[in-house]
């Protein structure tokens, strides 16, 4: 079994997740509560093949409180995409091996897993669309120095955050999550067949 599947196997659901979140609780909350309803869109989506879904994820990040609980949704419409949950520091080998924008390891992370424990492929961070957004955000409201202890934000970067979360919500749920899925929808596009059969 590959190390990324063992960290499959070992991680969170994620009810367990958010049970255990210890930043931005109430954000996560009300984005996967306002993604219900996209569950019906989903399951009008093309059916997804024999996927198991790793998201290397951190509750400090704006960017896992938007992509997280679609993933969620993401697999709640299909008993063939299965979510486990990690948190970086858990994993951190695995997830510097999973390089995002700039080279760097970045969260969330997701890792796409076939039945055969072979890594299909991943995606991280955020979706282009939302990364032109943050840069034209950074400009007017600079992010502070990532200052996280424990897990948690310092408060200048926390207060950053909270007002990412706020300015982006209504762009998000206006269509960019969809955005999000169909970079994902790009990358499971390049299963091999026959690591699909059970």
């Amino acid at each position: 079994m590959s190390d990324a599947a063992q960290t499959f196997e070992a991680g969170m659901t994620f009810d367990d997740y958010m049970a255990d979140l210890r930043v931005h609780r109430d954000d996560f909350i009300e984005h996967y509560e306002r993604l219900a309803g996209i569950v019906d869109e989903l399951r009008n989506d093309p059916p997804l093949p024999n996927v198991r879904v790793l998201a290397i994820s951190e509750d400090w990040c704006p960017d896992c409180v938007f992509n997280v609980p679609i993933l969620a949704r993401f697999a709640e419409t299909s008993s063939q995409a299965p979510l486990r949950i990690v948190r970086r520091p858990e994993c951190k080998s695995l997830a510097d091996r999973y390089r995002g924008r700039g080279g760097g390891s970045r969260v969330p992370t997701l890792v796409f897993l076939d039945n055969a424990d072979g890594v299909i492929g991943h995606w991280s961070e955020r979706c282009a669309s939302s990364q032109l957004w943050f840069e034209a955000f950074t400009k007017d409201h600079p992010m502070p120095k990532l200052d996280i202890r424990n897990g948690i934000p310092a408060p200048p970067l926390l207060s950053w955050m909270k007002l990412r979360i706020a300015s982006e919500r209504d762009r998000f749920y206006g269509g960019v999550w969809r955005d999000v899925l169909a970079e994902i929808h790009v990358i499971l596009g390049k299963i091999d067949p026959k690591a699909m059969t059970i």
